[in-house]
């Protein structure tokens, strides 16, 4: 299937229509993200011609950017798998982002281990995937944002208060190499990352000051109140029902919890028989107090 020929390529105003393959090889690829882009290309797959959508941006713009410009994806869909192959062997090295044309660039090299990757499972295509930059990377053309969002998903600006935090609490749970770490920090980027959540922050009525601050307050009273389940019900069947939570959503609310144990799915034969109820915190509760000394480093 990759060397189906799918993905418009145009090479310096050049023109062509290539396999998954053949970009995959390319050391180099770029995309724009925009109106413009996006409708000088519908029009060119409607209407047979031997023009360019850079032709046609050169048309009606004074200043053409994709002039000179190597190795453009015209057509690009991260919804089609073959587009996805095309460019699994890289990853974002540059972004652009133009605010008056309402237009971002996007240039992919060969993977060099440049961001933390994860997947929102609480966001739909095309923002479910999180990038946090492991190294300086300077997203050109920002203003007061905290990063980008595009067809390939967010990306984080680097050397701001948002992301120093975010490495410092990706640091604690990384510290110890466990499925439940891993599985809890996908939920707190999840919650933090919501669109319910995250766009609210660029409402003008909002105080943004105290945005997060009110997420990690409800965090708190979350945990206290999944630890004063365990006055009633033993650790283990809290683990259980917590592991059960997460099998069925990345963002388990406390109220789905206590039904899980209250209803009775999870058994109390799965329990060890010596096991005797205590209110030290272990397992998946563990990280949630983890998570709560990392939530109050000041940010």
């Amino acid at each position: 299937m990759a060397h189906l020929k799918c993905l418009a390529l145009e090479n310096e105003g050049v023109r062509q229509i290539v396999s998954a393959e053949d970009v995959a090889e390319l050391e180099e690829i770029n995309i724009f993200e925009c109106e413009m882009t996006r409708a000088g290309e519908y029009l060119l797959k409607e209407v047979r011609s031997s023009a360019t959508l850079s032709s046609l941006i050169g048309v009606v713009c004074k200043d053409n950017f994709l002039a000179g410009v190597k190795n453009v994806i015209c057509n690009i869909d991260m919804g089609n798998l073959l587009h996805q192959y095309a460019l699994k062997n890289k990853e974002v090295s540059k972004i652009e982002v133009a605010h008056k044309e309402r237009r971002i660039h996007v240039t992919y090299s060969c993977k060099n281990d440049l961001w933390y990757e994860f997947d929102l499972r609480n966001r739909g295509l095309p923002a479910r995937s999180l990038y946090i930059p492991k190294k300086n990377m300077v997203i050109s053309g920002l203003k007061e944002e905290i990063g980008v969002k595009n067809f390939g998903g967010i990306y984080i600006q680097s050397n701001t208060e948002l992301c120093e935090y975010l490495i410092k609490v990706i640091g604690a749970f990384q510290s110890e190499d466990t499925e439940e770490n891993k599985i809890l920090l996908k939920v707190f980027l999840s919650y933090v990352f919501d669109n319910k959540v995250l766009e609210v922050a660029y409402k003008q009525d909002v105080n943004t000051s105290n945005m997060f601050k009110q997420l990690l307050e409800q965090t708190y009273r979350s945990c206290m109140g999944l630890l004063k389940l365990t006055d009633k019900y033993s650790e283990a069947m809290l683990e259980a029902a917590c592991k059960k939570a997460l099998s069925y959503t990345a963002s388990p609310s406390y109220k789905s919890i206590k039904n899980i144990l209250v209803t009775g799915s999870v058994k109390k034969e799965s329990e060890p028989s010596d096991s005797k109820t205590t209110h030290k915190a272990h397992g998946i509760i563990r990280v949630y107090t983890e998570l709560i000394t990392v939530s109050y480093i000041k940010i």
